[in-house]
This record gives C-alpha cells, structure tokens and sequence, in this order.
C-alpha cells in the first residue's frame, strides 16, 4: 500500500489515421489532431480537436457551432 493525495486514471487518446476522403481534407496539428478550416468550411469539436472529457466536448461543441455560423454568415 502507498498513501497519496490524488490518484489520477486515465486512458490515453490518440486520433484516428484512418486516410478517407475526410481526412484527406483536413489540416492536422502535430499530435494528428483536426484543426479547424474555415477557408474550407470545417469547424471541428471535441475529441477531434483534442483529448477531452464529455463536458468540455459539449463547450467545445458550442464554440464549434458558433464559428459555424459566422462562417456562413461572411460567406452570404
């Protein structure tokens, strides 16, 4: 036994390498993540950005829907 503040369990995330169609159209960060593209149209959220728990997805989410709508408000 071991005593201890905090104890931390996590599983790791790494982005899918998977070369479809898709991923042949989206920018990648370093790590393989999506990067947004508002030049072609893709607003990216969630554990395609980056690794995330749910509730910081679902905020990520709404920025996401947000630059979406900006998007295509300038493009009208």
């Amino acid at each position: 036994q071991a005593e201890a503040d905090l104890v931390v369990l996590a599983t790791g995330m790494v982005p899918n390498v998977v070369e479809d169609d898709m991923a042949l159209l989206t920018r990648k960060d370093d790590d393989g993540f999506v990067l947004d593209d508002t030049d072609a149209g893709i607003t990216v959220a969630g554990v395609a950005r980056r690794p995330e728990d749910v509730a910081s997805s679902v905020r990520d989410a709404t920025g996401a829907a947000a630059r979406a709508v900006m998007a295509a408000v300038r493009r009208a």
